[in-house]
């Protein structure tokens, strides 16, 4: 079964899926152990801190993420607030935000910063992310408005603010999806690598007649193949090569096809063009080939042509109709198959001619 060129295909295929996906587990691990002190209390937590663990936290160089309540004496409010703001080019303000108010919890006569949601005032006893005292709040709450009271604040700020709750639990749930899209991808790919005749494109290659057979005759075929880049127009198939899979489309099925080139800008400056080959099928499957050049792709098209003269090859016209009516566009190309048809079969001669 391996030593065909689909077999070759699904081979190169499901070996690149084993060992990206595995490289994703590896990074999702490594992030994982990296985040453990984290997630650890974000789920476990609130621990509950006790004044003298408190005091004694603020001599460590290494401030641990811990989520930890906190009971105090009094609680404070403060006009101490983050502000986010919107300006344009100019820089005029356009608009401003309050993300976040401070409190003080005094504890033990020491003096605890509380940053909190807007106007969600904290009480004697509150829970929140324990940090080192971030250095815009030391100088301009601090330094600047109460100088004579910086010997009896704490080296340490209590997050109350529910985003870096939030962001630990959409963080979360993003690790375990991707792990459980990785593991799919591994099993899939493990299945295809102990019996091929699983693979979707062998299954719709089994539809269309005996397996053996097709597989040989593309095997005859791939070797006059006319190659475009990752693509093989062969007699009768393309075959384009993915770097998680291959796309292996029969010609007779495809019923229309254009070429699209789109032109990039930066600050009205023109910084590239692209060009693709869209192919649509009788089953309206849609297929993009990137194309080196507009002539790269305008060879393929004609290639394509030359194998099936039948196939539509449109503009932005032929795009409407199919976007309105793909069915009527379908039936035009049926017509046209049956005229080549029947032409070839009194003089050979094609009805049509080249794009």
């Amino acid at each position: 079964m391996w030593d065909n060129l689909v077999g070759h295909e699904i081979r190169r295929s499901t070996r690149n899926v084993i060992f990206w996906n595995l490289l994703l587990l590896a990074g999702l691990l490594a992030i994982s152990v990296a985040s453990s002190r984290y997630l650890y209390s974000l789920f476990a937590g609130p621990f509950r801190l006790e004044t003298a663990d408190l005091l004694a936290q603020q001599k460590q160089r290494d401030f641990p993420w811990k989520y930890v309540t906190v009971t105090a004496k009094e609680v404070h409010r403060t006009a101490w607030r983050d502000i986010t703001q919107t300006v344009d080019r100019s820089g005029k303000v356009k608009s401003e935000e309050v993300t976040a108010n401070y409190s003080l919890l005094v504890v033990d006569n020491k003096i605890l910063v509380v940053r909190h949601d807007p106007e969600v005032w904290p009480a004697t006893t509150c829970s929140g992310r324990l940090l080192p005292l971030p250095n815009h709040v030391r100088t301009t709450f601090l330094a600047r408005e109460n100088p004579e009271m910086q010997g009896a604040f704490l080296n340490l700020l209590l997050d109350q603010t529910t985003f870096w709750r939030r962001a630990g639990y959409i963080g979360l749930a993003l690790g375990v999806l991707l792990a459980l899209f990785a593991l799919r991808n591994l099993v899939r790919s493990v299945r295809f690598r102990n019996n091929a005749y699983q693979h979707p494109q062998l299954k719709r290659l089994a539809a269309r007649g005996d397996m053996e057979e097709l597989l040989a005759a593309l095997e005859q075929q791939s070797a006059n193949a006319e190659r475009f880049g990752d693509i093989r127009l062969m007699s009768h198939w393309l075959l384009r090569s993915k770097l998680f899979g291959f796309d292996l489309v029969p010609l007779v099925d495809i019923a229309w096809g254009t070429m699209c080139t789109t032109r990039s800008y930066t600050c009205f400056v023109p910084t590239g063009t692209t060009f693709t080959v869209e192919l649509y099928d009788l089953n309206r499957r849609k297929y993009r080939f990137d194309a080196a050049s507009e002539k790269q792709g305008m060879n393929l098209l004609s290639g394509i042509v030359a194998r099936v003269p039948w196939v539509l090859i449109g503009g932005e016209e032929l795009q409407t109709a199919w976007k309105n009516n793909p069915g009527q566009v379908l039936e035009v190309v049926e017509e046209r198959r049956k005229t080549y048809l029947q032409y070839s079969a009194q003089d050979g001669a094609s009805p049509f001619g080249d794009i």
